[in-house]
């Protein structure tokens, strides 16, 4: 997660918002998480799709009626940045939604609080909204961005580009304000490429290679493996390592 203090004005960034994303970490210990609760988190997922069990871009369908995707912490990957934030850095678990509509995210979030609280545990929700990718118009990017220099940010994630899945959602609604975060960025990738991320991300905070990170600071990078279903995010099912 990272945040970055300037005016949506000054980025000319669009205000249409094209979907929602909720970023649910849970803070249960292992011994509060029974089957009983597992039975029930995998019950609020009903009539939604389980992001785990598709590939490529979600249907117009799963879009309205909301996307799940459950996420076990690996502790000793996870690291402190530069903003504080205990409850995603000590979070045992995320469950991240998204969807084009907020109500149906709102209803599951509320169901895991009902189920999460009541057993001792918290519920920290980050937020944000998917925004058009392009910051100008077309024909300004053909005339003047496509035969430019790549910016340096681009060139220090190159070497990404062909492993890493990357989500990044917006603030809901302005940037800058104390204690919320401008951007809140997702990454997905295969155990084998966890090198080829971790040296994008040293490439990236070299502000020698990039000097547009001296005005980033980041909030905790929480990494976590990609299950099928609740009861593996207490548990030991295997598959692949996201952060």
């Amino acid at each position: 997660m990272s945040e970055l203090r300037t005016h949506p004005a000054d980025l000319n960034l669009s205000p249409e918002v094209v979907g929602h994303q909720r970023f649910l970490f849970v803070c249960l210990s292992p011994s509060g998480a029974d089957g009983t609760l597992a039975d029930a988190l995998d019950g609020l997922g009903k009539g939604m799709e389980n992001m785990h069990d598709v590939a490529g871009y979600p249907s117009e369908d799963a879009c309205q009626r909301g996307r799940f995707q459950f996420l076990r912490a690996e502790p000793t990957l996870s690291a402190a940045r530069d903003l504080a934030h205990p409850a995603i850095l000590s979070a045992h678990a995320l469950i991240r939604l998204e969807g084009a509509t907020l109500d149906p995210l709102l209803r599951y979030e509320e169901g895991v609080r009902k189920l999460i609280e009541p057993r001792g545990g918290t519920v920290e929700a980050l937020v944000g909204v998917q925004r058009p990718r392009s910051y100008t118009s077309y024909a300004m990017t053909q005339f003047a961005y496509a035969p430019a220099l790549a910016p340096h940010h681009a060139l220090a994630a190159a070497a990404g580009i062909p492993y890493i899945v990357r989500r990044n959602v917006h603030a809901p609604e302005h940037y800058g304000r104390e204690g919320n975060y401008d951007f809140v960025p997702y990454f997905e990738f295969a155990e084998e490429h966890a090198p080829i991320f971790r040296a994008v991300m040293a490439a990236l905070r070299d502000t020698a290679q990039n000097p547009e990170w001296a005005y980033v600071r980041e909030g905790p990078e929480w990494w976590g493996r990609r299950v099928g279903y609740a009861a593996a995010l207490w548990g030991n099912s295997h598959d692949s390592t996201v952060r």
